[in-house]
């Protein structure tokens, strides 16, 4: 886990991009790799901002999430993100494989970093997994109801196994 002034640098980038400022988000985390260049989770943060500018980020965005992967192999936030940008990018062989190890890291690990639940279902619907992605995406809502992601997540889910009522609920 990050800890001290990365932290609340990341905190500060997070909270940009959560409010879909990216460019802000990428100035922050910009000056947060001039003093930390060497923590993984600065450059998937970047990579996450690069990639919600669109079209044009994504390069840079692949670049971010391999250089946190290069420094933390583990990093399955950026594995997942790396994902995501080579789906987007047309490489869906390459997207697919890591999704893969995505879902068989994180399921390994996902008692002791709940978070991760959420990583592992959205891998398993991008797979077209459906049934393994509500089933995941129910477990992570029963430990936090109140993850909306996750929520979201879940009703997407229910919707590509043809489950329409129980997304609209979810939704």
């Amino acid at each position: 886990m990050t800890k001290g002034p990365v932290a609340a640098g990341l905190g500060k980038a997070e909270e940009l991009s959560e409010a879909g400022d990216y460019e802000a988000a990428l100035q922050e985390l910009d000056r947060q790799l001039n003093e930390h260049p060497m923590e993984p989770a600065v450059h998937t943060a970047r990579g996450w901002a690069l990639e919600n500018l669109g079209p044009k980020g994504l390069p840079e965005a692949r670049d971010a999430y391999r250089r946190a992967l290069q420094l933390d192999p583990s990093a399955l936030w950026a594995k997942e993100g790396l994902s995501n940008v080579y789906r987007r990018m047309g490489d869906a062989d390459a997207a697919n494989q890591l999704a893969r190890e995505v879902i068989e890291e994180g399921t390994l690990r996902c008692d002791k970093e709940i978070d991760l639940l959420e990583l592992v279902g959205w891998c398993q619907l991008r797979l077209g997994e459906y049934a393994s992605a509500v089933a995941t995406l129910r477990r992570a809502l029963e430990l936090d109801g109140r993850w909306t992601a996750v929520r979201f997540d879940l009703a997407l889910a229910l919707m590509c196994a043809g489950d329409r009522g129980r997304a609209f609920l979810e939704y």
